[in-house]
């Protein structure tokens, strides 16, 4: 994205990848690159910052990338995580990763695709999630069930048990000062990740913020992967 972000006020989610919003007097249509519930964060009122689309063959005249909720900004555009964790990458940023000289997005594995293949020296299968649900100081995700994310935490674990290499990174898009999976709303994905876990998958949690219209990547924070984590 290189246009300047507006301000603008949330009004509906007719679905899941649109929002109506208010820039002045005029209600926009603006495409949202998330389908996590956001039920927290897109309340009538919600301060929001949209960016002009690209491209001519678009339905919306615009992007929503950020609500602003607990006195920051929140990332609403998923396609930046990926963005994010692949300049971080690049540049060597992430010391848990920093050992691999290649990197290659997309990478396929059975009915996995996911979203980073670290190489040389050996593999390392990575996959990038983004959780924006905060329950006090404790980020939780999933905020839905996620049958994908299930699928891809128990690949994961199928490839650490085979030799390879295998994490999981969660980019927390809050002010949180931990990480702990959501049993309430997803049982299943917290046995995988648990059992991913056990099996030798890194299951890694950080902090990333927005500057501007980029997301970039932050420090560590402690993950509970125990039932109820506090």
């Amino acid at each position: 994205m290189t246009a300047p972000w507006i301000e603008a006020r949330f009004v509906e989610r007719p679905n899941r990848f649109l929002i109506r919003a208010t820039v002045g007097r005029r209600t926009v249509e603006a495409y949202l690159a998330n389908s996590s519930r956001l039920g927290e964060l897109l309340l009538p009122g919600a301060r929001l910052r949209v960016v002009p689309a690209e491209g001519e063959q678009r339905s919306t005249r615009y992007d929503a990338l950020a609500v602003w909720k607990g006195g920051e900004w929140v990332c609403l555009d998923t396609r930046l995580s990926n963005l994010a964790v692949a300049e971080a990458l690049r540049v060597r940023i992430l010391p848990e990763f920093a050992r691999f000289r290649s990197v290659r997005a997309e990478a396929r594995w059975r009915e996995s695709r996911f979203d980073f293949l670290l190489q040389n020296p050996g593999r390392c299968w990575l996959e990038v999630k983004t959780c924006s649900l905060l329950r006090g100081r404790r980020a939780v995700f999933p905020d839905a069930p996620t049958a994908r994310g299930t699928r891809h935490v128990s690949h994961l674990a199928e490839l650490a048990a085979r030799g390879d290499a295998a994490a999981l990174l969660i980019l927390v898009l809050r002010r949180a000062e931990r990480f702990s999976p959501n049993d309430e709303t997803d049982p299943e994905f917290v046995r995988a990740l648990r059992s991913a876990k056990e099996a030798g998958v890194d299951i890694i949690a950080r902090r990333a913020h927005l500057r501007g219209l980029r997301l970039e990547v932050d420090r560590r924070i402690p993950i509970d992967l125990s039932r109820g984590g506090r």
